[in-house]
């Protein structure tokens, strides 16, 4: 904090994925922060808490583990391939439209 000129005054929260590196009763990186800054609140990030939800749910139903590879063969066809990407651009352009970025499945 001290290296990016952070007042330890001004510090209230602290938000990570959860992981014990993160959170750890002793030697987590909340507890480190909540050392220095006693009135910080430390919480779990909502949208990663979301993301494993939803990765749960997924592994449960066929139909949707189904759909989760199907996105994946969609990210690795373009991703993989620099005149994919851009054919895919041209696409959206033809039509009109601003071509959006296809982005990675979150495992």
């Amino acid at each position: 904090m001290q290296e990016n000129g952070i007042a330890k005054s001004k510090v209230v929260s602290f938000t990570s994925d959860g992981a014990t590196v993160m959170t750890g009763c002793r030697t987590g990186l909340a507890e480190r922060v909540k050392a220095d800054c006693p009135y910080a609140l430390a919480f779990h990030c909502a949208t990663h808490k979301l993301q494993l939800a939803c990765a749960d749910l997924f592994e449960n139903d066929p139909d949707l583990v189904a759909f989760d590879e199907l996105l994946s063969r969609i990210y690795n066809y373009f991703g993989n391939s620099s005149q994919r990407k851009a054919r895919y651009a041209e696409l959206f352009e033809e039509y009109g439209a601003k071509a959006l970025a296809v982005l990675q499945p979150h495992k």
